[in-house]
């Protein structure tokens, strides 16, 4: 799963896990749950979580709850992500960041818990979640499990379950200034390169543009909202299953930005939309989906071959091209 790191400034702010022993499964009834403290000292900007899947078939649900006086979670995702399936080297353990920047730096200080499940498992061991089964364990938070899709928690005393928390001190600057304008996209072209396909897009105001693009049709999904204290099936996303983050080739906020996108076969067809930055900030704005179908190439680069060689120069090596042309009267 492609993802873009928080920048060179950005460190481990709170807990880095040490390598696990053991592992805890989870899937269609059965949640898992780490607790942690969010601190005022601290700017968060992503959390990484260490798991494994049993198949590729079924998506991953990560979210950050409230927690109840007893430490457990209690309440609706205060912020949620899908993580696809596909792609995936299911068999092995993989690192995955959530809640990359903005919205994880929008809470409050406070104790929190990040929660995963599977809901359209067909079993409770379609993932699992890397853990260190220890006496002494993470001291700011606890492991918690449920079997009855989050309705009730139950403590797990002698497991951490692997998640580590990056951000920035309070000491360096604010990464959410109070004033970020918004950008929008004026202009698309189109080149298409021998292996791939050249993106060019100018936007109103500067910033820096990354594309998100997939050769999979993108997918419709419905997530709970909370409307009038109940928990309906309103929230319609569409994202894509599979896809790549690319950064545009300068530098910097730009008012132009290039993307080189390879590979990108002939007669092959890639949904994709922009998302950017500002002074490496994020910002609100985004793009509709766009695609494009890749109908031709660029001529393919010209084969040279030796034409003429002066061996009173010395031995040239041959790298296998036509010789054409030997002057005989100079003596080897």
């Amino acid at each position: 799963m492609t993802y873009v790191s928080a920048g060179k400034e950005c460190e481990l702010s709170v807990y880095f896990n040490p390598p696990g022993n053991s592992e805890r499964g989870f899937g269609k009834t059965r949640w898992l749950a780490q607790t942690f403290p969010l601190l005022s000292d601290t700017w968060p900007d992503y959390i990484v979580v260490k798991y494994r899947a049993s198949s590729p078939e079924v998506f991953l649900h990560i979210s950050i709850k409230a927690t109840a006086p007893s430490g457990a979670p209690t309440g609706p995702d205060l912020i949620s992500v899908t993580v696809s399936p596909y792609n995936q080297n299911y068999k092995a353990y993989q690192l995955w960041a959530a809640f990359y920047t903005s919205p994880l730096s929008l809470l409050p200080p406070a104790l929190y818990a990040l929660v995963v499940r599977a809901p359209d498992a067909p079993d409770n061991l379609r993932y699992h979640w890397q853990s260190q089964e220890a006496t002494e364990l993470y001291p700011a938070g606890k492991a918690w499990h449920s079997n009855d899709d989050g309705a009730s928690w139950d403590e797990l005393p002698t497991t951490d379950l692997l998640f580590e928390l990056w951000g920035r001190p309070s000491s360096a600057p604010n990464p959410q200034p109070d004033v970020i304008s918004n950008w929008a996209i004026l202009t698309i072209a189109y080149y298409n390169s021998f292996d791939g396909v050249i993106i060019t897009v100018t936007t109103d105001n500067p910033c820096h543009l990354y594309i998100r693009i997939s050769d999979q049709f993108p997918q419709k999904h419905i997530h709970p909202a909370e409307s009038r204290g109940a928990q309906v099936q309103t929230y319609i996303d569409q994202c894509f299953v599979a896809f790549t983050d690319i950064e545009q080739t300068e530098p910097g906020d730009t008012l132009v930005h290039i993307f080189d996108v390879a590979p990108w076969e002939t007669c092959q067809t890639k949904w994709f939309y922009f998302w950017g930055t500002k002074r490496r900030q994020p910002v609100p704005s985004a793009t509709p989906i766009f695609v494009y179908h890749k109908k031709s190439a660029a001529a393919p680069p010209i084969p040279w071959t030796l034409l003429l060689t002066e061996p009173w120069l010395g031995p040239v090596p041959q790298p296998g091209y036509a010789l054409l042309l030997y002057e005989p009267w100079t003596p080897p």
